[in-house]
């Protein structure tokens, strides 16, 4: 008999991840109570602590969605819920304010919503005079309907002047 995804995920090993970014990955953990949640801010874990702590609870993982690739299907398989971090929808901001690209961004949704069962939510903070323009968000929403539905919960965040960028106003 098949095994549900969901028996596949809770009978699997963990196992190393790729070097390099995707190795490590930012990560909340979603407690089994309700609307409770357990969120580790900006720590870095590997794949391993990911699928040992919290047993038996959901699991959830904050990602930028670049340099996972070759490691998104063993991260997944451990992962129930997932919020992508969606800078920008220009290349040009991708390169100038990240040092990144947007296709890898794109690729890792697509992937989300076509070939798991995970729970995905995309996340942009609107930052005044780089990615708030009318028609940025426009393409942006688009994009999404287009390739992963109407259902998907997307949020738009405000920016606040911190750490390296403090040159900018805040998010009206």
């Amino acid at each position: 008999a098949r095994r549900s995804r969901g028996d596949q995920r809770r009978q699997r090993e963990p196992a190393a991840l790729a070097t390099g970014e995707a190795r490590y990955l930012a990560v909340a953990l979603h407690r089994a109570q309700p609307k409770a949640r357990d969120r580790l801010g900006d720590a870095l874990v590997r794949l391993p602590d990911v699928v040992r702590l919290a047993p038996g609870q959901q699991r959830g993982v904050l990602l930028r969605g670049i340099g996972i690739r070759e490691a998104r299907g063993e991260l997944f398989e451990h992962i129930d819920a997932t919020n992508v971090d969606l800078k920008a929808f220009t290349d040009e901001f991708y390169h100038r304010v990240t040092f990144a690209h947007l296709d890898p961004v794109l690729d890792t949704l697509r992937w989300l919503h076509d070939e798991t069962g995970v729970w995905t939510e995309v996340t942009t903070l609107l930052i005044p005079g780089l990615n708030d323009g009318d028609d940025e968000i426009a393409r942006e929403c688009d994009w999404l309907v287009e390739h992963l539905g109407p259902d998907v919960p997307v949020h738009f965040t405000a920016f606040h002047p911190d750490f390296k960028m403090t040159d900018r106003p805040r998010t009206p």
